[in-house]
């Protein structure tokens, strides 16, 4: 995964960064992160290049996020129009019967993806998604708001490496990339006014309609409506969305989707994917070549 390989569209008035590489079917990795966070696709440059071996891969900037343009002027900052960008973008591609890869906050665009396009989505692995988990105890909010508060007053790189770390078991896998891409994202023009426009903590409360989505999407799987075969991946020492948490949507889901896999890394936190990438890669690779 390089700089030099950033593609740009419009998605209606939206100019949307991505990148692809590989043949084969899809396989999209949608990252995590809130509105004034600024998150982007370049989370994946430990297995971006390993999954294109053997898969069309596709990366994006979400709605609002990274460098993607921010829902036009009143427009909606919303999980709903999150989810509509992302499938009107990879419907763009011309892409179908997709894999999606999602992380944290992404997870919830993935889950909505399947329920509301199931014949879109192929399969869906989540990674460390506390927003899809059954439940949300004040103290995973408090987590986010503590860490926020002790980074307001550094500059910008140190608070955005600093807030990494706290969300991580290591600091082996913060790469200048991945961190170069974040803070140039975070000074962009679109992105302060993303964090006017919203209130820019990380609280389920930034997007209006987040915890009626999550309500939603909690009473669907529980109905048995998501059927694509189903892979969560999560941080035993993750500080923010506690494994007790993916052990609660792990036993949810087993209740009604017809296959479903749960794999734990120790010693990883909130990035689990990055901290142990050769294992993440090698089992997300064999779980996507048994879906049928």
């Amino acid at each position: 995964m390089q700089k030099r390989d950033v593609k740009y569209t419009e998605i209606g008035k939206v100019k949307t960064r991505y990148t692809e590489k590989g043949k084969g079917e899809p396989l999209i990795l949608i990252h995590g992160g809130y509105v004034g966070q600024n998150s982007t696709f370049f989370c994946w440059d430990h297995n971006f290049d390993r999954l294109a071996e053997e898969y069309h891969v596709v990366a994006f900037d979400k709605l609002g996020m990274g460098f993607t343009d921010n829902p036009p002027e009143k427009g909606p900052f919303t999980t709903a129009a999150t989810t509509k960008h992302a499938y009107d973008f990879l419907k763009s591609l011309k892409l179908d019967k997709v894999h999606i890869v999602a992380h944290s906050r992404g997870g919830l665009t993935a889950i909505r993806l399947a329920l509301e396009y199931p014949d879109f989505v192929r399969s869906m692995t989540l990674i460390d998604s506390g927003s899809v988990a059954p439940d949300n105890p004040p103290r995973i909010v408090d987590f986010y708001k503590d860490l926020e508060n002790s980074i307001k007053d550094l500059p910008t790189r140190e608070a955005i490496v600093s807030r990494t770390i706290g969300n991580s078991y290591s600091k082996d896998h913060i790469t200048d990339l991945w961190i170069d891409d974040l803070v140039e994202a975070y000074n962009l023009p679109k992105s302060i006014e993303a964090k006017k426009r919203t209130s820019g903590l990380g609280s389920l409360d930034t997007m209006p309609d987040t915890r009626e989505q999550r309500a939603d999407t909690n009473k669907q799987v529980a109905a048995g409506k998501l059927k694509a075969p189903t892979l969560l991946f999560w941080g035993y020492n993750d500080p923010s969305a506690l494994v007790e948490r993916g052990i609660n949507l792990y036993r949810q889901m087993c209740e009604t989707v017809p296959r479903v896999q749960m794999h734990v890394f120790n010693h990883a936190g909130h990035y689990s994917f990055r901290e142990h990438p050769v294992a993440f890669n090698e089992t997300l690779l064999g779980f996507l070549k048994s879906v049928k």
